[in-house]
């Protein structure tokens, strides 16, 4: 039987690790690259292109912004028929440990079942946490927050961007639980999420579903695609362009490099380039017709033949 040359397999053990090598630093420098592109974007859009003689921008009540108005229910959290094992209020608990007050939503579902985020936005935790288990806190871009509690896997990273429809983990038993469930939380914006008595009934973010008369199950349907709707592309696209304005009419002060990033990285998260955007906001918009005197207006026809 043939053996195999220890140095031979030595070679070319170190010649793959030398692709390997290749190979991990051909993607960093791409990163590197997309990253510095963005960030030579963001300069510009803050810089030079703002700085263009024929825009002649003055200062002006800026435009303020402060979310647009809720873009609907999004999508289920969930596909297919699943159920509600727990409502949310008062309840006796499940199980040693449990919180007698339910500031939540319980799906049973399949272990692995895939969790989808319900709207657009930025992700602020995501890891172990106690009782919860795995857990996935999103805050959506008109300031919602939903957290994803009992996960089996979670497939995102606190900080990253996420958009409508997403997966963001798979459903579990993890933490205190009796079984395979979605533990689905919600805040209103300026709520505190990890605070229970904060929390508000997650049923008023589900869109229309088709459920039994007992309400206890419901269709989720298919799996949602994952994509921003037109009203949070719309919106985004809003803030960006207020952010925009009001850091030339606010003289390009520096305490606005957070909040101007932050506008332009949800912008782009959901597809859009912030520069084609910007480019469509070479003034602000033209100011309201002044209203006409009747009198001037009746004397204007009566001089007419």
């Amino acid at each position: 039987m043939a053996t195999t040359d220890p140095k031979i397999e030595a070679l070319l053990a170190a010649e793959r690790s030398r692709q390997e090598t290749l190979a991990s630093d051909e993607a960093a420098r791409a990163k590197a690259a997309e990253e510095a592109r963005h960030a030579e974007a963001r300069s510009s859009l803050a810089g030079d292109v703002l700085e263009e003689p024929e825009l002649d921008l003055q200062p002006s009540t800026p435009e303020v912004y402060e979310g647009w108005a809720s873009p609907g229910p999004g999508v289920p959290p969930l596909s297919g028929r699943v159920k509600m094992t727990s409502g949310f209020g008062s309840r006796k608990p499940p199980v040693e440990g449990a919180s007698r007050w339910h500031g939540a939503l319980d799906f049973g579902a399949p272990m692995g079942s895939p969790v989808y985020s319900m709207r657009s936005g930025k992700v602020v935790f995501a890891g172990p946490a106690g009782g919860h288990g795995n857990r996935v806190i999103i805050r959506f871009y008109d300031g919602v927050t939903v957290a994803y509690s009992h996960l089996e896997a979670v497939d995102v990273k606190a900080g990253q961007r996420v958009v409508m429809g997403q997966p963001v983990g798979g459903v579990g038993s993890t933490g205190v639980s009796t079984g395979p469930h979605l533990h689905l939380e919600a805040a209103a914006p300026g709520k505190n999420i990890f605070k229970a008595k904060e929390r508000a009934n997650p049923l008023k973010l589900l869109p229309e579903v088709g459920h039994t008369t007992d309400k206890k199950y419901y269709d989720f349907g298919e799996a949602p695609v994952a994509e921003a709707s037109n009203d949070e592309i719309a919106g985004l696209s809003r803030r960006f362009k207020s952010v925009w304005r009001r850091w030339i009419s606010e003289g390009k002060p520096e305490s606005m490099g957070d909040e101007f990033d932050d506008a332009y990285e949800a912008l782009r998260s959901v597809g859009v380039d912030p520069v084609d955007v910007a480019t469509t906001v070479r003034d602000y918009d033209p100011p309201p017709a002044q209203p006409v005197d009747p009198d001037e207006e009746a004397l204007k026809k009566s001089m007419l033949p």
